[in-house]
């Protein structure tokens, strides 16, 4: 394994997931090559996650199936062509939490662009909407999901 690369094994729900923590380009590219080769000829859905530090994207988080990539956007040096590749792949479909904003955030800070994105929180709250209206009705899970 690289310098600056770390690898765990997280079990969630009886799922072994391999997650892969870098600042390195070429570890990147090794894992969009791995996931390209195994998801790429076929419409797949990725999770996708920006964590935010001082109002730029400090990770860009994909997860497909059991793998996930957690890239350091702060210490790398440059965006590696391969990630570039792989967020305008019409096969993969980037789905998260108001995704359009990390998406947003992305292309101002890196000029990173997808091709493809989905936001659950949106879907969510748009066909939940008339359940959230309910009179009487108080279920403060749902209601803090919809906030968060």
């Amino acid at each position: 394994m690289h310098a600056n690369v770390s690898k765990y094994y997280v079990t969630f729900i009886g799922t072994t997931i391999e997650t892969t923590v870098t600042n390195k380009a070429s570890t990147a590219t090794e894992w969009v090559e791995v996931i390209t080769s195994l998801y790429g000829r076929t419409p797949t859905v990725v999770g996708f996650y920006v964590e935010c530090a001082i109002n730029k994207p400090a990770t860009l988080q994909l997860c497909v199936d059991s793998k996930c990539l957690i890239l350091q956007l702060l210490h790398m040096d440059k965006i590696p062509e391969s990630i570039k590749g792989f967020l305008l792949n019409p096969n993969f479909i980037f789905v998260g939490k108001e995704v359009g904003d990390d998406v947003s955030m992305l292309k101002n800070k890196y000029g990173l662009k997808c091709c493809f994105t989905f936001d659950v929180l949106s879907a969510a709250t748009s066909r939940c909407s008339g359940w959230l209206k309910i009179p009487g009705r108080n279920d403060s899970a749902f209601q803090k999901f919809e906030k968060a």
